[in-house]
This record gives C-alpha cells, structure tokens and sequence, in this order.
C-alpha cells in the first residue's frame, strides 16, 4: 500500500483548541482506506489499524474514505510523521505521500501525542 498524508478542515479545526485535545486525537489518528480495501484486509471501521513504514509504525482507527484502493490516507500530524523519515533529498521536505506502507488489524492501543513524543525520546 502507499500512505498518503495532507491537512484536513477537520485537523484544523481540532488544531485551533489543541494539539493535546481528544478531538485533535479523534482528527488526526485515523487511517481512511477505501472500502474494498477494509473488506480485503479484513478489518471494519472503528477497528485498530497498525500502520508501518521502513521509518516506524503508529496505530490509528481505521475508517472508510473517499480513497484509491491500495492507498492509507492519515492526515498530517504527530500520527502521519511516525512514518514520515527525515530524508528530504535535498528538497528541504520530507515524502509525506507515496511511501510503502503495511497495515495490520491490531489490539494495540492509539498513544495520544504525550506517548508519541516520550517515545521519540
């Protein structure tokens, strides 16, 4: 699969309260895959999705969305960049879209974004 990030309205908006809000959480810790995809991979909506790129892994909420199949879209934040590397070829910007992606049901849980940066550490 490829993974897919950019911002959304409703990420802004979350934003906008704070980047620690549950609402920014429910906005951005998401995964939208295209339903033919959801049936493929045996998952349903609401589950636990373990995303996993050769630069980390995160867990989101699966949901179905408006998406090619064979693509991950997670909106852009502390979620989407533990799958985003650090090489910007010289461009300054990291690949935020196109990277090789697995995905996996899980039980594990969302870490909200005080997890993500003790985990950075």
């Amino acid at each position: 699969m490829k993974l897919i990030t950019a911002r959304t309205l409703k990420q802004g908006m979350a934003m906008e309260e704070s980047k620690i809000s549950q609402s920014y959480q429910d906005a951005c810790a998401i995964g939208f895959l295209n339903e033919n995809d959801i049936a493929k991979f045996g998952i349903k909506e609401g589950d636990m999705i373990k995303a996993k790129t050769s630069y980390g892994e995160v867990v989101v909420k699966c949901s179905k969305g408006v998406i090619d199949e064979g693509d991950l879209f997670i909106p852009m934040g502390p979620w989407a960049n533990m799958l985003v590397g650090g090489n910007t070829d010289g461009t300054g910007m990291p690949d935020f879209k196109g990277l090789n992606v697995e995905i996996s049901k899980t039980d594990e849980k969302i870490l909200n974004v005080k997890e993500i940066l003790q985990k950075l550490k």
